[in-house]
């Protein structure tokens, strides 16, 4: 759920932000930013052309320069002509350009003419225009009388949207008073944008932005008693061809797929958008300025000629179930289903209480590990349902089973056992635990592996005679250790150390048990210190031959037990437990 949540709102902050850039509008159209004018009212040769008080790396500068007299003009040094005509006797009209290297601000420029005459000029300035080719221009249009015909002053193939449209032209003789507007009249939408001159020569500029591709310029009208030299010029945005398409399973919905024209450096929104059952993968072709290339909403600068495709592959659902469905979850961890074909999905498996995982099926596809509770599955080309398969969960068990085989020094320690199947293990370990009564410390059989339910037994050998003994089964699965209840047993009596049918002993008659823990202490200490020696062998015999008398008098008299056991077999057993530590090494 978290993870879907993210999903939203991430998803959300992406809408918002391609919202945002689907707010920047293209670059601007070509603008005239400032124009200058300079007129030369005497006849010169040299003419200084002022520059504009402002110019940037990268503007566009064009020159319109009339003289009188049909002279020629020499080209000044860094500059481009763009076209140079007369009407054959009054006026020259000619128009060059460069672009700006940003140092040109406040200068002069010397055009030369062949010979003396009046002259004219206009400097334009054009920010945002796009790109380094040259301004387009039409051929001259030339009369003495009459207007130039509208139609030859808007070429065909300048059908740009955003075209920046200036009509100029260069006038001799005729009213210089300045009387009269010049030109006479312009088509609505056109404005006029610089008329100047002085003594009998004049140029005459006006301008219009295109707002649609193939849109009339509009016409240029000459008062036809003036002597005339007409050009368009356009300057227009570089334009690049961005060719969207898809592959089989989707298709591009913004801006839709074919050729699209585009201005260098515009940023165009993409939006690809899967088929039912397939989904979009990534961007090819030329990707290097795509936004992001894996996401299906990105966006594209155009700096070239660019060619795009929006890739989709099909897709499969992953269903995860259990078997049986009580017996737990199966999870899809990456919880992105739909999956395309050879995706690597994390999957994951919980068992309910009483249950165990064992392990995962699917009918195509393949596992990193089929036996583990977490792994990954590769999707096949299908949609598929993987199963996590549980089982009731049987512990292990073990109890402990009465001795055998008791002898003097010897028996068998028996059990009972069960592998049950609870947890990632194959087999159990099993052995038992013993010690003399009522010693601390315990001893160990060693570890056997047991892969199957069943009994198992231990004899143990060099054991002391007439000594109580407890023992214990234990089993370890998985790092679990378990037990039975712990049981005991007593060594029979060595025929060397106690005379046959002796029954009863002293310190017996006084505890009036043979299982007083007491007597324990008092065996110990005649196996391991009195039979070790002559000396103790003599007196242990002699005990036993003297002993069954007596303890069958103090057996039967209450008061005799107590007084024998407080003040002789206490005192001795304590001593002898005080002194363990020493007699025992």
């Amino acid at each position: 759920m978290k993870r879907k949540i993210f999903s939203i709102l991430f998803a959300l902050v992406l809408v918002l932000s391609f919202s945002l850039v689907t707010g920047v509008p293209a670059l601007a159209a070509p603008v005239v930013a400032s124009v200058t004018e300079t007129a030369f009212g005497t006849n010169t040769t040299n003419h200084n052309v002022t520059m504009p008080a402002t110019v940037n790396a990268g503007d566009l500068l064009i020159v319109i320069f009339t003289n009188g007299g049909n002279a020629t003009v020499t080209t000044p040094a860094g500059w481009t002509e763009l076209a140079s005509n007369t009407n054959g006797v009054e006026v020259r009209c000619s128009v060059y350009y460069k672009i700006a290297a940003g140092d040109e601000g406040d200068t002069t420029v010397n055009f030369v003419t062949s010979g003396a005459e009046q002259a004219a000029a206009q400097v334009y300035r054009i920010t945002n225009w796009h790109g380094t080719d040259p301004p387009e221009i039409s051929t001259a249009a030339t009369n003495t009388s009459t207007a130039p015909d509208p139609a030859s002053l808007n070429p065909a193939g300048w059908d740009v949207e955003d075209t920046l449209w200036l009509a100029v032209a260069g006038q001799d003789r005729g009213d210089q008073s300045g009387t009269t507007a010049y030109p006479a009249s312009y088509t609505d939408g056109i404005s006029t944008l610089s008329s100047n001159g002085t003594g009998s020569c004049r140029t005459h500029s006006a301008r219009r932005v295109l707002a649609a591709a193939s849109e009339d310029p509009g016409a240029f009208t000459i008062p036809t008693s003036q002597a005339w030299v007409a050009f368009t010029i356009a300057v227009r945005p570089v334009q690049y061809e961005l060719t969207i398409s898809s592959t089989a399973g989707g298709n591009v919905t913004t801006p839709g797929e074919g050729v699209f024209p585009c201005y260098d450096g515009e940023i165009v929104d993409l939006v690809a958008a899967p088929d039912a059952d397939y989904q979009f993968v990534e961007w090819t072709g030329n990707v290097s300025t795509i936004g992001n290339v894996t996401a299906a909403a990105t966006n594209i600068t155009v700096n070239g000629d660019y060619s795009v495709t929006a890739n989709f592959v099909a897709v499969y659902n992953l269903t995860m179930a259990a078997d049986p469905g009580v017996g737990g979850l199966a999870i899809d961890l990456t919880d992105e289903s739909p999956y395309a074909e050879g995706t690597e999905v994390s999957i994951g498996a919980v068992a309910a209480g009483g249950y165990q995982f064992v392990n995962w099926t699917a009918p195509a596809g393949v596992f990193g590990n089929a036996n583990a509770t977490i792994t990954n599955f590769t999707m096949p080309a299908q949609n598929v349902t993987v199963t996590a398969n549980f089982e009731v969960s049987v512990y292990p068990t073990v109890t402990t089973k009465a001795a055998t085989n008791i002898t003097t020094d010897s028996s068998t320690l028996n059990m009972d056992y069960t592998v049950g199947n609870y947890g990632n293990y194959t087999s159990v370990d099993v052995r038992f635990a013993y010690k003399k009564s009522p010693a601390t410390e315990w001893s160990y059989t060693p570890w056997e592996s047991k892969s199957v339910n069943g009994t198992y037994a231990k004899s143990l050998t060099s054991l002391t005679s007439d000594t109580r003994y407890e023992f214990k089964a234990q089993l370890e699965y998985n790092d679990t250790e378990i037990e039975g209840a712990t049981r005991h047993f007593t060594t029979t009596t060595s025929p060397d150390s106690s005379p046959p049918g002796v029954q009863c002993f002293i310190a017996t008659a006084a505890y009036g048990t043979s299982t007083a823990e007491q007597l324990d202490v008092l065996r110990e200490f005649r196996d391991v210190v009195l039979l070790e020696s002559t000396a103790g062998s003599q007196f242990v015999a002699l005990y036993y031959q003297l002993s069954p008398p007596v303890a069958e008098f103090i057996a039967g008299n209450e008061l005799l037990r107590s007084l024998v056991r407080e003040l002789l077999v206490d005192p001795i057993v304590w001593m002898v437990e005080a002194t363990r530590a020493i007699w025992r090494n």
